[in-house]
């Protein structure tokens, strides 16, 4: 369960995503903040112990949205933040998690 704040987009229209994600990968804590990201919208990446990117806006650390990235999502954040490649540990839990997804039936 999430109990952070969130916006409107992420408590209601992206509900069922992180209904999914609560239940079946688990939101986990945040292991890497990312203050640089494609978007330069005053939000902040972060990537969590369980292989989901969770966007907060910056000022209020409120949750925008949160979702299991693709490997090239993952990538960028972690290239764009000054770091070579995705840490092995964190790649091979996208990589579940994503796998999870397919297995659901669900797009990525």
């Amino acid at each position: 369960m999430i109990t952070a704040k969130m916006t409107y987009h992420a408590e209601i229209e992206r509900a069922e995503r992180l209904a999914f994600i609560a239940e079946h990968i688990g939101v986990g804590t945040i292991q890497y903040r990312f203050t640089k990201n494609h978007h330069d919208n005053g939000t902040i990446n972060c990537i969590s112990s369980t292989g989901v990117l969770i966007v907060m806006d910056a000022h209020s650390s409120t949750i925008v949205t949160a979702y299991c990235p693709t490997i090239a999502q993952a990538s960028a954040a972690f290239r764009s933040n000054g770091f070579s490649r995705i840490p092995p540990m964190m790649e091979e839990k996208i990589r579940k998690n994503i796998k999870i997804m397919k297995k659901m039936g669900l797009t990525i």
